[in-house]
């Protein structure tokens, strides 16, 4: 099976390759049209990040749960820095694991005595180092499909079951391999299982995630955020947590290698154990060590039980013995050494990467005395403790108090506290939701952009429309002003002069008219008759006239002749003359009163007609 998904994954890594090469040939043309989208997206982000509706950023709250101790930090960012609101650690009783049934009334418990009902809180924890993976991978430059080219190189180089696990990546540089331009990405993968488990001990307890990572992303969030100085060499981060201990390497900010190694705070305790159980030299009451958050730290018998609080106390109150005490340990650092060394080895020779300058120490045991100066001497490389409180100061005064043991124990915490969807990889906001919040955030401006663009073009159109209403009202002014100065002699006897005058002026124009409507009667018939058509008598009688509905008229003509021409069309000729008569302006009615086919000495065959024609009125 892992032989089938290493053939289709390099089948899919070569099939990328030659889709870019087949690219290649439309470069140029690609290549404007994506300047030209670059600078309309970046236009767009110009206005997001902006922040045009500002709202007050949540406060974060980073939970470690680590063996028999719960680790609660709560951070926020205010304009001079990151700021320690509260923290705390609370003891897990004994017995209760995290898969207990009872653990998610635990968790409510100790959030509401530390965060109470504020819901302006972000909730980031951590997943089991066991159940995540992560390594960096170097991956073709492609223009698209940069997805599938980092994932089926990782599937290449680790054959996961994307359905067991959950696959995301973070492009952290671009390298070059020869002349062959390259993306250098940290690639992760986490059990979906872990993940649905975590979710649901914390949902149960009635507080919703907001992110899950690892130590080993929390712990960059110092470095990719600028809270503490790197250098250019390369640098080693080593997390002594309960059951194992991380060791990841890096460069800037740049997570290149990651390693588990099975060696946690429950060897340092066994080694306690083995070493001052034998000569029951354990302290007693009077000399142990005496805080709420160590009552109880699990299902552990007696003497293992000893031996933790007695590494606690090492850490509270080393005493002037410090160095004998931790000859008790040093089995367990020496194999820690070896680890190390090998991880380093790796790194250098096989890896092909630059020395290790530095190695930083988190987690419980990094702060017992000497542990620093063992790993020093031992690795011969500069050790020290991570200590994220240099940079997180307390906001209140009751968070200066903390003592070694409590600053050693919520490192990782206060990581986690720091951590920034922007920065952080986390399992539950993948590089998919990263795409789809980026297409929905531009999606959103960009509405804004054109809504806020329609305001103003409605307040332009208001201000013009008002600026043109002012002017037509002063002009209206100045018309009523010329008004008012005129002095008409307008009055009653003039209007009925006037009125007598135009009536005067209408009885001559009629009779104009009528004197001449026989004239263009007689002128229209002219104009109207065809060639074929013989007039033999004209009548027109002003005094009579058709009975015309809807028109009245004022006369009648009555013609009387016959129709020429070949016999077939003599009525088609008839027809015709008709037709223009109906079309005369002058010409209201026009009837047919008498029509016959009649033999005439000398012109054949002739159709007789009499015609009568309603003259309209004027």
């Amino acid at each position: 099976m892992a032989r089938e998904n290493e053939l289709s994954s390099t089948e899919n890594l070569l099939n990328l390759i030659r889709k870019k090469n087949q690219d290649n040939q439309s470069g140029n043309q690609a290549r404007l049209k994506k300047q030209g989208r670059k600078r309309f997206l970046s236009s767009l982000d110009l206005f997001r990040n902006r922040n045009l509706f500002p709202v007050k950023n949540k406060d974060i709250l980073g939970v470690d749960i680590s063996g028999h101790l719960m680790n609660l930090a709560r951070v926020r960012r205010t304009s001079s820095g990151w700021k320690l609101v509260k923290a705390r650690v609370f003891s897990i009783p004994s017995g209760l694991t995290f898969d207990n049934p009872d653990f998610p009334s635990f968790l409510k418990r100790c959030f509401s005595e530390f965060v109470g009902q504020d819901s302006q809180v972000s909730i980031w924890t951590m997943t089991s180092p066991a159940k995540a993976e992560i390594w960096s991978v170097k991956v073709p430059w492609v223009k698209k499909g940069l997805d599938n080219a980092v994932f089926w190189t990782a599937v290449k180089e680790k054959g996961f079951n994307k359905d067991e696990y959950l696959f995301d990546y973070q492009i952290m540089a671009d390298v070059a391999e020869g002349h062959v331009k390259k993306k250098l990405a940290c690639a992760y993968i986490v059990s979906r299982s872990e993940l649905f488990r975590v979710k649901e001990v914390f949902s149960k307890s009635g507080y919703q995630l907001d992110g899950i990572t690892t130590s080993s992303f929390a712990f960059r969030n110092m470095f990719a955020g600028k809270l503490l100085g790197t250098a250019q060499e390369p640098f080693a981060v080593m997390h002594i947590g309960h059951d194992s201990t991380r060791i990841d390497l890096f460069e800037q900010d740049r997570l290149l290698l990651s390693r588990l190694v099975k060696t946690g705070i429950e060897s340092l305790t066994e080694s306690l154990d083995l070493e001052k159980g034998q000569d029951q030299s354990w302290p007693g009451p009077e000399a142990s060590l005496e805080v709420d958050h160590l009552k109880q730290p699990g299902k552990q018998d007696t003497s293992t039980k000893k031996a933790y609080e007695y590494l606690a106390s090492m850490i509270k109150d080393p005493g002037t013995d410090a160095l004998d005490k931790r000859s008790l340990i040093a089995p367990v650092l020496r194999r820690l050494v070896r680890q190390v060394e090998r991880t380093l080895n790796h790194f250098v020779n096989v890896q092909g990467h630059k020395p290790v300058k530095k190695i930083l120490i988190a987690g419980l045991p990094a702060g017992l005395p000497g542990v620093t100066d063992f790993f020093s001497q031992q690795l011969a490389i500069d050790t020290e403790q991570i200590d994220p409180f240099r940079f997180v100061s307390p906001l209140f005064s009751s968070t200066a108090s903390l003592d070694r043991f409590e600053r050693s124990s919520l490192s990782l915490a206060t990581a986690l506290a720091i951590s920034d969807n922007n920065i952080t990889p986390n399992f539950l906001f993948t590089a998919d939701n990263r795409r789809d919040q980026v297409l929905s955030g531009r999606i959103n401006m960009l509405a804004a952009v054109l809504g806020m663009a329609a305001v103003l073009a409605a307040g332009a159109y208001l201000w013009v429309g008002t600026q043109q209403l002012s002017a037509k009202k002063a002009e209206l002014s100045v018309l009523s002003s010329q008004v008012e100065e005129l002095d008409f002699l307008v009055n009653r006897d003039l209007v009925q002069s006037l009125s007598s005058e135009l009536q005067v002026q209408k009885t001559e124009l009629n009779d104009l008219i009528n004197n001449y409507k026989g004239i263009a009667v007689m002128s229209e018939l002219v104009s109207l008759i065809p060639d074929n058509i013989k007039l033999l008598s004209f009548r027109l009688d002003l005094d009579k006239a058709l009975e015309n509905q809807t028109r009245k008229l004022e006369g009648m003509v009555t013609l009387n002749g016959l129709v020429q021409g070949e016999p077939a069309m003599l009525d088609a000729s008839l027809s015709g003359f008709l037709f223009k008569l109906k079309r005369s302006p002058l010409f209201d009615e026009v009837r047919i009163h008498a029509s016959n086919n009649e033999y005439l000495s000398g012109h054949g065959q002739v159709l007789r007609f009499v015609i009568n024609i309603g003259v309209g009125e004027t």
